[in-house]
């Protein structure tokens, strides 16, 4: 029993400190064998430390585009040193065209952690100013977030730093939304929200903005939406499709599961709507559905996914003239 003590978390642990759900862990172990769970004389898995933050490590590079069955043997040093890259891999490129370097973000956390809040207010409303809608997004905002991640997995910044710099970024992102007057106005009518229970809502902030600046019609609904408004919301609005984030499990305060909550969605909506599933609790989920239906691993999975639409829309507009 002497390898027992550092298999010391139960399946139940594992999931409230990285929320990846038990349905995508036993995918993952049983596929992929990406770790190797104790087993006690009652058959009952125990997670050791550096399981728990392997699952957090490859949960965040499927949130980056890696594919699970790629990255799922790595070890742990392997995996940090790929998240490590991926990141710098984002930001270098800003450094060569818009000048957003580390030490821009960097001075914005240092600013953080000296609670000057009115000077992060003015250098994300600067760099928010100063570069297009979607460099921003993708060069500055994402980084900037990805390293809040990166400092709170560590215990470098504590959660009412963390609360407040989500909302600076929502402000920002909600301005940028704002100033939008895109007048080539497609036929997608995209409606955005997360299950009931579920109160992230950055991710669909982020990709309501990016449909914005693609002349997508938007509703945006927000976080902890039931279910039935759901439905009934697409009916009004007359949606073309769906972008769900859905990013925790039951455990962690969602109201219902995944599966049987698309499959809700499934039966009540009409057919003609195409549906998008976020967020990590979707991660690696299998639905059988007969409609228009995606999983979405990343943003660019979600600006392939509306750009190649647009551009049907615009082909057909061609030949009809």
């Amino acid at each position: 029993m002497a390898k027992n003590k550092n298999f010391t978390y139960n399946i139940r642990q594992v999931i409230e400190l990285t929320g990846v759900s038990e349905f995508t862990l036993r995918g993952w172990e049983n596929r992929y064998q990406a770790f190797s769970p104790y087993r006690t004389e009652t058959g009952r898995r125990l997670y050791s430390k550096e399981d728990v933050l392997r699952i957090k490590a490859l949960q965040a590079l499927l949130v980056e585009g890696e594919k699970i069955s790629q990255v799922a043997k790595l070890d742990l040093k392997k995996l940090l040193e790929l998240i490590e890259k991926n990141r710098v891999a984002q930001i270098e490129p800003s450094q060569k065209k818009d000048k957003v370097h580390f030490d821009q973000i960097n001075q914005i956390l240092i600013d953080a952690d000296r609670f000057d809040w009115d000077q992060v207010e003015k250098s994300i409303d600067r760099l928010s100013k100063k570069m297009t809608g979607k460099k921003f997004i993708y060069e500055f905002l994402l980084n900037l977030i990805g390293e809040i991640n990166s400092r709170v997995m560590q215990n470098k910044m504590n959660i009412a730093q963390e609360h407040i710099l989500s909302s600076m970024i929502k402000e920002s992102l909600f301005s940028l939304k704002s100033q939008q007057k895109n007048r080539d106005k497609s036929k997608i009518r995209l409606v955005m929200a997360t299950p009931e229970g579920d109160f992230h809502e950055i991710g669909i902030l982020i990709a309501s903005t990016l449909a914005s600046l693609s002349g997508v019609q938007t509703l945006y609904l927000g976080p902890n939406v039931p279910k039935a408004d759901l439905c009934e919301t697409c009916i009004r609005f007359k949606a073309t499709h769906l972008l769900l984030s859905c990013t925790i499990t039951p455990t962690e305060g969602t109201k219902e599961d995944i599966f049987k909550l698309i499959h809700f969605l499934d039966r009540h909506l009409d057919s003609k709507i195409s549906l998008f599933i976020a967020g990590k609790a979707a991660a690696n989920s299998d639905f059988k559905l007969e409609r228009n239906f995606a999983v979405l691993h990343n943003f660019k999975d979600f600006e392939e996914a509306i750009t190649k639409k647009t551009k049907s829309e615009r082909t057909e507009k061609l030949k009809m003239k």
